[in-house]
């Protein structure tokens, strides 16, 4: 037979308004026994825990009304709840991963990266990098175009020894720094691809144009080619344009006649380029 409610309820607000607040809290227990999944319960204890000066007893009690509201579909509560608990105790950092899932759960895109900015700079601080490693990677998730945090995974893989992992998203990094014509920092990333993989042929040949060059684009013509980026996301294909600039070969002039683009004169030994202009 279950409790009267109507009465257990009742008496936990008389003992409450008599100042007897450890007993309105077992008044409030009893309801939360059979009503477990209910935050409005759990969140009612928490507050009395404050009224009894228990800060650790209260977060505890608003972590488990928070967790209830996520189950019941009250987001916003949720939300609420959370921040009381980090407002209560702001070493509770694990809060901002709650945070930043119900944020992108609700489309809010860029409260959910920066509560995850939050909680993965504390991480980095802290010297936890499978955790900050794992943060940062759902901060890429939820917006493919960050290129810093895309190049925080990628050192984390390097500290975690993945480098399977780190190469491909510093090969990913050097692409779609090339496709933004931010050259200087695509060679820093074509670096670290090398460092961990000497023979990548798309980061020799890219270093390659760059030292040829100075790091100067080419005039195009014509689009660069776009693949799929990490993300499917549309992205310069670097290798692409390393593969489309070295077929040139400025000692064999007849090419060029053949060549509808401004790349090869770019590759072209600046005092022949210099003739030809003339």
């Amino acid at each position: 037979m279950g409790i009267d409610r109507s009465k257990v309820l009742h008496s936990a607000q008389l003992f409450a308004s008599k100042g007897q607040f450890d007993a309105a809290i077992n008044e409030w227990k009893k309801l939360s026994a059979e009503s477990p999944g209910d935050g409005s319960i759990h969140n009612s204890i928490g507050e009395l825990h404050l009224k009894r000066n228990s800060t650790a007893d209260a977060v505890a009690s608003f972590i488990q009304a928070a967790n209830a509201f996520r189950a019941e579909g009250a987001t916003l509560k949720a939300i609420a709840t959370f921040k009381k608990v980090l407002k209560l105790d702001p070493s509770r950092y694990d809060m901002y991963r709650f945070l930043g899932d119900l944020n992108a759960e609700r489309g809010l895109l860029s409260s959910a990266v920066q509560d995850y900015l939050t909680l993965g700079k504390h991480y980095l601080k802290e010297r936890k990098t499978k955790e900050a490693l794992d943060i940062y990677k759902k901060i890429v998730s939820q917006d493919p175009s960050n290129l810093d945090a895309q190049q925080r995974v990628a050192e984390l893989c390097v500290q975690e020894n993945m480098q399977d992992e780190a190469t491909r998203v510093y090969l990913q990094l050097g692409r779609e720094r090339s496709g933004q014509q931010r050259y200087a920092e695509a060679k820093e990333a074509y670096e670290s691809v090398l460092r961990i993989d000497p023979s990548n042929s798309e980061a020799q040949q890219f270093i390659e144009h760059y030292r040829k060059t100075g790091g100067t684009p080419p005039p195009r013509t014509t689009k660069p080619r776009a693949r799929a980026g990490l993300h499917g996301a549309a992205t310069f294909d670097a290798a692409e344009w390393t593969r489309t600039t070295t077929s040139f070969r400025p000692q064999r002039p007849q090419r060029c006649a053949s060549t509808n683009s401004a790349t090869a004169a770019w590759l072209a030994p600046r005092g022949a380029r210099g003739e030809r202009e003339g």
